[in-house]
């Protein structure tokens, strides 16, 4: 009796395990749009579906910001493009199947360009990887990604390289992120000619935050005004992400603006966090858009902030509005946004393409693969107009 009563727990564990086992390749079939066979060879590694079993075990862990999210005010929202993401991940086994996104786009007389973090299963090591569209919405990879690799063991950069922010300025630039197999971040320069080939700075890193960021320094939005290079980064890898601003003649020496953060943590706010500053000018102001968090560490929005010089310091800047919040619940980005670009033809930031905003973005939906996203907004003035009256939370 006992083990017909065993044979029987048995038997009912199994069905359980094969009902749950088909119902995660249900959910990775239609969200990530793979086949059958992909999910096979997807479900074989325990990191990834390990996450997708919490995601789905656990759906209370999303229930608040389901809840919470019909508070959300989109008035002010910009509007996402209908087809996003316009990038997502690898196939199983790629290069890229776990993460494709962080990305930069330019314009040049050929086509779009697309560079783009990309990372393999398991946390094997982020590269840049390149993409080409003809219209700027719709990517083809390059067959010979990745074009940005990483550095030689022992390297600042042997670990992970990611955040790559490309223009071109006579030939092809790169500011982009680096971490070594020790733990600490910094930033790095590379160039090209022709924007597949590049050759990575001898200098390299080029830049370290000296004090409150050092070793823990990323870096993502740039701008040129006048004759100088001025870089936003972040603190990345500590619990309160906070942005400085460094400056640069040469795109290899560069120096803070400051010795602390200009855009600090803000305790018991959704600015707790704040990282990837991406800066821009329009008519007579400077302005800057910047993912903010709480606490959770996820459920950024973009915010938008207006000043006169470019600088940003606190008495100076003023808060426009929110312009990007995660998407509605079950919708690809709806648990976390970053990385804001807006497409300008120009490294001063000044010329939009078509004259209107077209922002890229990085997205995901609680299961930890980052994808690419496209928000166009084809009414600059009403973009960026400040609502009445003005409140920042």
């Amino acid at each position: 009796m006992a083990s017909r009563r065993v044979r029987g727990i048995i038997v009912l564990v199994v069905i359980i395990v094969i009902g749950f086992y088909f119902s995660l390749a249900r959910y990775y079939m239609i969200h990530q749009k793979h086949t059958f066979k992909e999910w096979i060879e997807f479900s074989v590694n325990p990191n990834r579906i390990g996450k997708k079993a919490l995601y789905l075990l656990l759906p209370s862990l999303k229930k608040p910001a389901k809840e919470s999210r019909k508070t959300w005010n989109r008035s002010a929202e910009w509007s996402r493009y209908s087809q996003d993401p316009i990038l997502s991940i690898g196939k199983p086994g790629s290069w890229d199947d776990d993460i494709a996104s962080f990305a930069s786009v330019l314009k040049d007389s050929m086509n779009f360009k697309m560079y783009y973090s990309g990372r393999r299963a398991n946390f094997i090591g982020a590269q840049v990887g390149l993409a080409e569209s003809n219209d700027g919405k719709h990517w083809e990879k390059y067959a010979g990604n990745p074009v940005l690799k990483l550095g030689p063991r022992g390297a600042w950069d042997d670990k992970m390289i990611w955040c790559p922010m490309v223009w071109k300025e006579g030939q092809y630039h790169m500011i982009y992120t680096g971490r070594s197999s020790k733990g600490t971040r910094k930033i790095g320069y590379a160039s090209s000619i022709d924007g597949i080939h590049w050759v990575k700075n001898a200098n390299n890193p080029v830049f370290n935050d000296p004090t409150w960021a050092h070793d823990h320094t990323e870096g993502w939005g740039l701008i040129k005004v006048a004759d100088t290079y001025f870089l936003w980064y972040n603190t990345l890898g500590v619990n309160q992400r906070q942005v400085g601003l460094a400056l640069s003649k040469d795109l290899i020496h560069w120096k803070p603006y400051q010795n602390s953060p200009i855009f600090s943590s803000k305790s018991g706010t959704d600015r707790y966090r704040q990282f990837c500053v991406f800066p821009f000018r329009y008519g007579e102001f400077f302005y800057i858009l910047i993912p903010s968090q709480n606490k959770s560490k996820n459920y950024a929005s973009f915010r938008l902030y207006r000043c006169k010089n470019p600088y940003f310091l606190e008495q100076d800047r003023k808060f426009v509005k929110k312009v990007l919040l995660p998407g509605e619940f079950g919708e690809w980005d709806d648990y976390d946004l970053d990385t804001p670009l807006l497409l300008t033809l120009d490294i001063s930031r000044r010329i939009f393409y078509k004259n209107q905003f077209w922002l890229y973005y990085s997205g995901e939906g609680g299961d930890g693969h980052w994808k690419e996203g496209l928000v166009i907004e084809p009414n600059i003035n009403h973009a960026i107009e400040m609502p009445h009256p003005q409140k920042e939370d």
